[in-house]
């Protein structure tokens, strides 16, 4: 793991990252750099593989607006700003995001965006810290979850140990 961090030659040469655990480290050093600046308090999202942003309004059975007031948003939490979501195509499938609430992260979304596909969402909780769910094909597969990591059992494969590290 220390040459997975900060400081990769902290100890003395020998032990080399393999070219995949190398990729993810690269990969989580530019994921977390271009994130740095990010203030997710009080936002949710919802990361969808394989639909893109007009499938998932389809599922959502919603309609496209072009513009929001986020300020007037923020100001006037009520049912209507709690539904209204933002949808951007990303390589591999869409996001699905809300500056201003949980909208994004409602056990619903996840179960109608999943559909023949795989969804993570993600509330960040100004009371209560970070929480997540995972939704497999419409089935809600694990909640209360620590995104982007957590702990590993002492018996989890190294690949699983590394994940959580980065």
């Amino acid at each position: 793991l220390s040459l997975a961090g900060p400081t990769p030659h902290l100890f003395p040469a020998g032990a080399e990252l393999s070219p995949p655990e190398a990729a993810a480290v690269a990969e989580a050093r530019r994921l977390i750099d271009a994130l740095s600046d990010l203030d997710d308090e009080g936002a949710s999202l919802a990361c969808v593989s394989d639909v893109d942003a007009d499938e998932a309004v389809r599922r959502l059975d919603a309609s496209a607006v072009e513009v929001v007031d986020i300020q007037q948003m923020w100001d006037g939490m009520d049912d209507e700003s709690v539904l209204t979501l933002g949808v951007t195509d990303v390589p591999g499938g869409c996001v699905v995001s809300q500056p201003w609430a949980y909208g994004a992260s409602m056990p619903l979304i996840g179960r109608l965006l999943s559909a023949g596909t795989v969804c993570y969402a993600m509330y960040a909780n100004p009371k209560s810290g970070d929480q997540g769910e995972s939704v497999h094909d419409g089935v809600i597969t694990g909640s209360d979850l620590h995104p982007g990591g957590g702990w590993s059992a002492a018996d989890a494969p190294a690949a699983e140990v590394l994940r959580a590290f980065l």
